[in-house]
């Protein structure tokens, strides 16, 4: 039986350390190899590398009130993606801005199965007010939830200042009614994102027409102001570590697919899932990520309330938003 000799490309890997001869004749597929060995030059790199432009964008509108809430930073990390093959090609010039896609959750038909939807337990109406309290009085600073506060809203609207919830009788039912709404609210969040985990762009093919827009835009501005964080080294200490700590994460991401490489054969490498290399934005203990919730009354924003067909009072109840501000733990 013939001896079964090395390929260049089979030793491959082997060939990035010192050669132990500068002539050799043992691979197959040529008849030799012969290192010239004073030809080793060292030439510097010109242009400068550059992370995406991080753009201005605003944020979240106005609120009555602020509140935070602590979830667990787990439930996160599989929801903002970034996707790249690397495969560039200098013969495109257009090429570098079509390697990088954003998206959330994704979809098996974008190849995209791990996206997981974070909003499916959250306890908003438990979330702690801080600011825009409808009772401003001090003994409800720090010991104010959002159902409690939504209540005392409530008060002060129909009376025209009272904000205390134990004006109602059914006190009791109020306060658990605001806390009912919460699945409602999450319901709401993972319509939102189910319509969009199937839009998918690069920088260059955003558009701000379609609805889908905002989430895609998102999540570019997220990994882009991480990036930048990742290389300020003039900005706050605790921010550049988080930059850090996000390449670090990518770094082990990347890893991973690493380990999924398989055989290499007629020049071809075929690595596991290349096709559709995600890297997922993974969150961690400190960071926070806030929405908006708005309460509308039962009988709509802007009109008196009413019960048993009747109206109590004429004062107007106006919906009240809070932005609540999830802190991962």
């Amino acid at each position: 039986m013939a001896e079964n000799r090395l390929t260049l490309l089979s030793n491959a890997s082997n060939l990035r350390a010192q050669s132990q001869a500068l002539y050799t004749t043992e691979y197959t597929d040529c008849s030799f190899v012969f290192e010239f060995l004073p030809m080793d030059v060292n030439v510097s790199f010109s242009v400068d590398a550059i992370f995406e432009k991080v753009l201005s964008n605003v944020g979240l509108s106005p609120v009555d009130a602020v509140a935070t809430l602590n979830v667990s930073h787990a439930n996160f990390s599989r929801l903002f993606y970034f996707k790249t093959n690397d495969l560039d090609n200098i013969n495109n010039e257009n090429d570098p801005i079509n390697n990088v896609s954003y998206g959330v959750i994704g979809t098996p038909t974008l190849g995209v199965t791990d996206g997981v939807n974070p909003f499916y337990d959250i306890s908003y109406s438990k979330a702690n007010v801080h600011a825009g309290f409808a009772n401003p009085a001090l003994a409800y600073t720090g010991n104010t939830s959002v159902y409690q506060d939504y209540v005392r809203f409530t008060a002060k609207s129909i009376t025209g200042g009272y904000a205390l919830s134990d004006i109602f009788s059914n006190e009791r039912d109020l306060l658990q009614g605001v806390g009912l709404m919460d699945p409602r609210f999450n319901s709401s969040f993972t319509e939102l994102l189910k319509n969009a985990s199937d839009c998918e762009n690069t920088s260059g093919g955003m558009n701000s027409i379609p609805a889908k827009y905002p989430y895609v835009l998102s999540c570019k501005t997220l990994v882009d102001n991480l990036l930048s964080d990742a290389t300020n080294t003039t900005a706050n200490s605790s921010s550049f570590i988080r930059g850090q700590k996000f390449l670090a994460d990518l770094k082990a991401q990347s890893d991973a697919y690493s380990y999924n490489l398989s055989n290499v054969s007629d020049y071809n490498v075929n690595l596991s899932g290349f096709a559709g290399n995600t890297y997922w934005v993974v969150f961690h203990p400190g960071d926070v990520m806030a929405v908006r919730l708005t309460y509308t009354p039962k009988n709509g924003s802007g009109n008196p309330a009413v019960t048993d067909g009747k109206q109590l009072g004429t004062n107007t109840i106006a919906g009240r938003s809070y932005k609540i501000y999830l802190r991962m733990t």
